[in-house]
């Protein structure tokens, strides 16, 4: 959630992330890649829309589903 804020503090959206797109450096920060996966991405992501906070949040729920479900947003 800090990444997020953080990277929302600036003005950027992350776009779609999932748990293989999540690191931590050496100092402990979380860093943040897009990801691929069609189960990160928010719907109007797919109709063409940019990224923006809602669809970061959109991620962040699929992830936590996943990884508190054991199951893929469909």
């Amino acid at each position: 959630l800090r990444a997020l804020a953080d990277q929302h503090a600036t003005g950027q959206a992350m776009g779609p992330f999932d748990a293989r797109s999540l690191s931590v450096d050496v100092l402990g920060h979380v860093l943040v890649k897009p990801s691929l996966d069609p189960h990160a991405r928010a719907p109007e992501l797919e109709l063409g829309a940019e990224p923006d906070t809602l669809s970061d949040l959109f991620s962040l729920g699929a992830l936590l589903y996943r990884v508190l479900a054991g199951l893929t947003v469909e």
